[in-house]
């Protein structure tokens, strides 16, 4: 950065942390705890053939996430702006994430399931891609590995606080 160069401010780099924070809770509770269960065990008609189900899903969604991230990429690199794709792709994510309610536990529901949660992981790896381009406006080049780690840990942290609220509130209850 040239020492004329405006450093960015402090609150840029603690927005970008706190957007890891708020974010991780779809990965732990959607993608490996909670839903995960829930879809693999009680959704699919027997855990063998839910947890095949689910493998089949990631790896679709692994390859859309491949095909279109860089799509969305060069379409926010060609314009300059990158929060109104991550915007739109959060509400399509959590759009996806609460239509998770009409999942119910039969076989029946075990393609809605699929298909939501493939479209909120696409959404998510895509969004999470965006963000993490962002992070040289958000931290000077001096401060890049420090807001990294701190975004990092902060994300962690965020998910492990999603799964204890989880457990407490909505799982533990229930008999």
């Amino acid at each position: 950065m040239a020492p004329s160069a405006a450093r960015p401010p402090r609150s840029a780099a603690v927005a970008w942390c706190l957007f890891d924070w708020a974010n991780s809770a779809f990965p732990t509770i959607v993608l490996t705890f909670v839903f995960a269960t829930y879809i693999t065990t009680a959704v699919a008609e027997n855990p063998i053939q839910g947890t095949a189900r689910w493998g089949d899903m990631l790896a679709i969604s692994s390859l859309l996430i491949v095909a279109l991230s860089p799509l969305f990429g060069a379409r926010s690199d060609a314009t300059g702006r990158r929060k109104p794709w991550i915007a739109g792709l959060g509400l399509v994510m959590a759009g996806a994430t609460a239509s998770l309610w009409w999942v119910t536990p039969e076989p029946s529901s075990l393609l809605l399931a699929l298909a939501l949660v493939c479209v909120a992981n696409v959404a998510f790896e895509c969004l999470c891609a965006l963000y993490n381009a962002s992070l040289p406006q958000v931290a000077a080049p001096d401060r890049i590995g420090l807001v990294s780690g701190l975004g990092w840990g902060l994300g962690y942290a965020g998910g492990l606080v999603s799964l204890v609220l989880v457990l407490f509130v909505l799982i533990q209850p229930v008999p």
